[in-house]
């Protein structure tokens, strides 16, 4: 089954008037024709990157602005789609996603209604690793979140997050205040990265076993 790519100009216009031939989407049989167009298009318009693969249709990747007051946006990931069965099952997918991410590039991704700074591989926090969010459930170890441009804020604006896709703008969360249980058995409030609090909602980190046997190696 063969994948297709398409473009639109400035996703506001195509809510706006569905019907109008400027703002339909334009349909690509090649990624690096969809890619040039996509660029082509202003950083000031909602861009959209998306793909096509039989009955399936969706947005890839969107120009959004981090902040409301911002007249260009930043191209942004739309993580949640990811999630879906539909694309679990289509490795060529993840592949996609990480030619865009290396070529537009993308350092944002958007997920259950919040716009978060993309992962840095690799860069996991040494005093970290072992370590696992404490409460019964992930979420109660979650106590606060840091939205840029705002401060901190209770946790419950990652929950409560505008999931429309039409809503106009996303809160930027920069940084999770998390309560964790440290490999020694302290339990210890610290300050992460989105993606690393992600991380933590799935213990152990795959690669702590590796790299136990590394530091009693050397």
């Amino acid at each position: 089954m063969e994948w297709t790519f398409y473009t639109v100009g400035d996703l506001r216009l195509l809510q706006r008037y569905p019907g109008d031939l400027h703002s339909r989407p334009k349909l690509f049989q090649t990624y690096a024709d969809a890619v040039e167009e996509y660029k082509r298009i202003p950083s000031s318009s909602v861009r959209v990157f998306g793909i096509v693969h039989g009955h399936h249709v969706c947005d890839l990747v969107r120009c959004l602005p981090l902040f409301p007051d911002d007249l260009s946006g930043e191209n942004v990931l739309m993580a949640d789609i990811l999630r879906y069965p539909a694309w679990q099952c289509q490795p060529e997918l993840i592949l996609i996603a990480n030619h865009l991410a290396r070529e537009l590039p993308i350092r944002y991704y958007l997920q259950s209604g919040c716009i978060f700074p993309a992962p840095k591989p690799g860069q996991f926090p040494d005093p970290l690793f072992g370590a696992t969010l404490c409460g019964s459930r992930y979420k109660q170890a979650l106590k606060s979140v840091y939205v840029a441009g705002i401060g901190w804020r209770p946790a419950e604006v990652m929950t409560c997050a505008a999931t429309s896709v039409t809503a106009k703008h996303f809160p930027l969360i920069v940084s999770c205040r998390v309560t964790v249980r440290m490999p020694n058995g302290m339990i210890r409030t610290v300050d992460v990265a989105p993606w690393v609090y992600e991380r933590l909602k799935r213990p152990p980190y795959p690669d702590i076993k590796s790299r136990t046997q590394r530091r009693k190696s050397s």
